[in-house]
């Protein structure tokens, strides 16, 4: 008998979670608690701390907040999101970055699939935190319109030249999810890191792309990645490939990252 890879099975589980916790969880818009019930007060800065606190025992690895932008590039449905959502808590988490490192094996199709299932449980656990507290909130993963430009506004990184979103903790080994609310918040500032000088004078995810999905332009106005292309080899292997976060040479750990004034 032929002997079965778990990694294979074990992500094909995970993808199975994940598709249905998708369906059920995300984009969950139920009215907040009447106001005297309320647990919030009128305090941006409190409430702030407190959804901050409680994304992070929720499974969240970095959280922000930012206003939400209905300009944001690309096609975008965030016009499908109500008007009086103007604040976005954007979360991060993260994947494990010795199974990512295997891309496009299936170990790092696990790590991709078990990310996914982090965020459809984190998202909607804290947009059920801020209706707990009598606001309303909206949670979604990849929905509405793209996260990076939030996840930046939102100070948790920077974007490279893969398009993807890096952080000074863990690189770009995470993924995003956010929710949209009315709850009162602080939105947080974008960071300096570096990041753009870095990959200007880097190219690994350009040479590594199985896909060629990523353009070799040198400045942030060329850099570009096809979305389309990268989809297009996920299905041709079967599996999700992350081989631009794999060879991202970008420091875990960026000491003085700085938030801009």
């Amino acid at each position: 008998m032929a002997s079965v890879n778990a990694a294979v099975v074990a992500a094909r589980a995970a993808r199975a979670i994940q598709n249905r916790l998708l369906k059920a969880l995300y984009g969950v818009h139920e009215p907040a608690p009447e106001p005297a019930s309320a647990l919030a007060v009128q305090d941006p800065e409190a409430n702030t701390a407190l959804i901050k606190q409680a994304a992070l025992w929720l499974g969240a690895d970095l959280v922000g907040v930012c206003q939400t932008d209905r300009r944001g590039p690309g096609p975008s449905n965030v016009t499908k999101v109500p008007e009086d959502l103007i604040w976005t808590v954007v979360l991060a988490v993260r994947m494990d970055r010795h199974l990512i490192a295997q891309s496009p094996r299936h170990e790092a199709d696990l790590a991709t699939r078990m990310g996914y299932v982090r965020m459809a449980l984190c998202a909607p656990a804290v947009g059920e935190c801020i209706r707990e507290l009598g606001y309303r909130a909206i949670s979604a993963g990849n929905e509405f319109c793209p996260s990076v430009p939030l996840a930046q506004a939102a100070g948790l990184g920077q974007m490279g030249r893969h398009g993807l979103l890096i952080t000074a903790e863990f690189g770009p080994c995470i993924r995003l999810c956010k929710v949209f609310t009315n709850l009162p918040l602080r939105p947080d500032r974008p960071v300096e890191m570096g990041v753009e000088a870095y990959c200007r004078g880097c190219d690994a995810c350009v040479k590594a792309c199985p896909a060629q999905a990523i353009g070799s332009g040198t400045v942030p106005g060329e850099w570009s990645a096809d979305g389309r292309k990268c989809r297009a080899y996920w299905e041709r292997i079967g599996r999700c490939c992350s081989t631009c976060v794999a060879v991202c040479p970008f420091p875990n750990t960026v000491p003085g990252a700085t938030s801009n004034p």
